[in-house]
């Protein structure tokens, strides 16, 4: 277990009429106040500094008779905000011969629960697991005394206890960007970390954006300067707080980065997030290794390409969604697209597992005596163009192969959009029922 032993609050002659109760700090510890009753009657009396006393009364040394008589005295002691994860109590004691009649009791969350100690004994999360030991901030002991013997008085002398604090750490994780991720050249690309405060109060905590400028690892702030080389963030704003400061045990916190890639085509970073506390050590994600290239995008504004219910022998049939195109965007975060293209697969009967699907001879009006596969609909028999009401030289037949889509090499910039219209011919000698395919897309750049 880590963290700073401490000794605390020596407690001397608990049952001495003249009674004084002496709580000691030590050097680099949380101090009290000195604490004096000075009346037997003190200690019924309630609630006392740093102190409270339960019902009964402490046994004193005025005590006469031949009957029994006990109570307990509990003392509470806050500690720092960090939680206990051991405690080790120490005492020494006087008892009447007759039975143990001294026992101390010790909680570190405020006497939610209790468990009974032993002399110069480590307690622990495993040996006592109802005492709040790793989660517990306040130190509470009680110490129950009684006898028969009323010739003796039980003392308790020096209860020190020795204490040891968890070590609050901040458990950081770097979501975006995965690790060997391209990052477009001059676009924005998002950073994203998160944390959660373990193992006591984190503080105020800050995450600073680094990159790797002079050494294999990230080493230096990402710049805020717009057109800086090889980043900047685009809000202008690197250091950034969580939002819910100070942070306690188990709290969350999320920051995200916007920034634009400014460095050469093909460089590569390491990048990381610093997260620096008032109250914990310093601690800093994994790092990503992000290259400088070219990303593109391509967002298809349509699911399918419906022709509707068609008869066989139909020729030029428009596709339904003809009357406003089939858009093909180019997402603006993407750079820009140098190359489309597209290609497409037979359109066969969805039924064809159930029906006879061989090869035929078929008649064509237009061809005579043809063969014919009566499940299928060749790829071929597809038309795409650029225009809505094309001239013959702008339709093209759809092929297995990719086809340039952009036959005049003209660049489609980040956020252009490329509408595509459709045609089918239906053939004769096929078999009646729907039919499905698949169009594709593709889009390319070289640097």
């Amino acid at each position: 277990m880590l963290g700073k032993e401490k000794e605390i609050y020596r407690v001397f002659g608990l049952v001495i009429p003249m009674m004084v109760l002496v709580l000691l700090g030590v050097s680099g510890m949380i101090y009290a106040p000195f604490v004096v009753w000075n009346e037997d009657g003190d200690w019924g009396s309630g609630t006392h500094h740093e102190t409270q006393n339960s019902s009964g009364d402490l046994l004193l040394n005025q005590t006469f008779g031949d009957y029994a008589i006990s109570g307990h005295y509990v003392s509470t002691i806050t500690v720092s905000d960090n939680p206990v994860g051991e405690l080790v109590p120490v005492w020494q004691s006087t008892e009447p011969n007759e039975n143990i009649n001294i026992s101390v009791e010790l909680s570190v969350n405020g006497g939610s629960g209790w468990c009974v100690a032993s002399n110069n004994t480590e307690m622990n999360l495993s040996v006592c697991p109802l005492a709040g030991f790793g989660s517990g901030y306040d130190i509470v002991f009680r110490v129950n005394l009684s006898t028969n013997d009323t010739s003796q008085t039980p003392r308790m002398h020096i209860l020190s206890l020795d204490y040891t604090e968890l070590t609050p750490y901040l458990e950081v994780n770097l979501v975006t960007p995965y690790d060997d991720t391209i990052v477009g050249q001059n676009k924005t690309i998002v950073v994203n970390m998160t944390l959660y405060c373990r193992d006591g109060n984190c503080g105020n905590v800050n995450g600073t954006l680094r990159y790797n400028k002079s050494s294999p690892v990230p080493d230096d702030a990402v710049s805020t300067v717009a057109g800086d080389v090889p980043f900047y963030i685009i809000d202008a704003v690197n250091t950034k707080n969580c939002s819910t400061d100070p942070l306690v045990r188990d709290e969350y916190c999320n920051m995200t980065w916007a920034i634009n890639a400014t460095g050469s085509l093909s460089a590569e970073y390491e990048i990381d997030v610093l997260l620096e506390s008032n109250r914990t050590a310093s601690n800093n994600t994994e790092d990503s290794t992000i290259e400088i290239g070219k990303i593109l995008i391509i967002d298809l504004e349509f699911s399918q390409i419906n022709f509707g219910i068609l008869d066989p022998g139909s020729e030029n049939q428009p596709a339904d969604g003809n009357s406003y195109g089939y858009n093909i965007s180019v997402n603006v975060n993407s750079n820009d697209v140098e190359n489309l293209w597209i290609k497409g697969t037979n359109l066969t009967n969805d039924d064809s597992d159930f029906l006879d699907c061989d090869v035929y001879e078929q008649y064509s009006p237009y061809e005579g005596n043809t063969t014919n596969y009566p499940c299928l609909i060749g790829v071929e028999n597809v038309i795409w163009s650029l225009e809505s009401d094309p001239a013959a030289d702008q339709k093209y037949n759809l092929s297995g192969d990719y086809e340039r889509v952009n036959k005049d090499f003209h660049i489609i910039q980040a956020g252009d959009v490329e509408t595509t219209y459709y045609w089918i011919d239906v053939p004769y000698g096929v078999y009646a029922g729907s039919y499905t395919g698949t169009v594709t897309f593709m889009a390319n750049v070289t640097w």
